[in-house]
């Protein structure tokens, strides 16, 4: 057999194989970050991530070179596993609600690892620094034709008002306070929100004092 067509039959086998295994440790990683998180850690420590993984610090660092990269990727992550926040984002209100019915469901069903990290400290920091911006950008977007005839911060508090109604926490506390299913509390926010937009479309609104 020719030898270069030998090498290109080999290649990409081998280029995929190399990329599979690349993925398996990035997840093996991320995994081992959530685990961490999960036992209350405030700080990250690359060190920990690397044992609980089961793999070097500087496994660790090739593929998230600073602890920033690290966290931002664990958004991505846990967004991927749950089909949280998917892309593309919703493009208006009817599918911003569509996306409340889909995924109340799915934050219902998180697991207690991923919880716990998020109540973490570590799992505050992330939220403010990918969830949260994420997801107003996301609500952002899905409300901006509702939104045209307000000024920019009457837009901004409807935007947090929405994104708030939008959580795991709104879930809990319909749950926890009102014994909702994760329906029923998905029906309730998307009623909400909706309620809300209308509100800003009335051509008279009433004056809030």
């Amino acid at each position: 057999m020719d030898t270069t067509t030998s090498a290109r039959a080999v290649r990409p086998y081998t280029n995929h194989r190399r990329a599979a295994q690349a993925a398996q440790t990035r997840t093996l990683i991320l995994d081992g970050l959530l685990r961490v998180m999960a036992r209350g850690a405030a700080e990250l420590s690359v060190p920990a991530v690397a044992r609980e993984a089961g793999v070097s610090i500087r496994t660790v660092y090739r593929n998230f070179p600073t602890k920033r990269d690290l966290l931002a990727a664990l958004g991505a992550h846990i967004s991927d596993q749950t089909g949280t926040f998917p892309h593309p984002y919703p493009r208006n209100l009817a599918e911003l609600v569509a996306l409340v019915h889909r995924e109340f469901p799915m934050l219902d069903a998180l697991g207690d690892v991923v919880n716990a990290a998020y109540a973490s400290g570590l799992g505050q920091e992330l939220r403010r620094a990918h969830d949260i911006p994420e997801k107003q950008h996301a609500v952002a977007g899905a409300l901006s034709r509702v939104t045209a005839t307000l000024d920019g911060h009457e837009r901004d508090q409807l935007v947090q008002v929405v994104s708030m109604l939008f959580s795991r926490y709104t879930l809990w506390r319909l749950k926890d306070e009102f014994g909702l299913t994760a329906d029923q509390a998905a029906d309730t926010v998307a009623w909400a929100i909706a309620m809300l937009a209308r509100g800003v479309q009335c051509p008279d609104p009433p004056a809030i004092a």
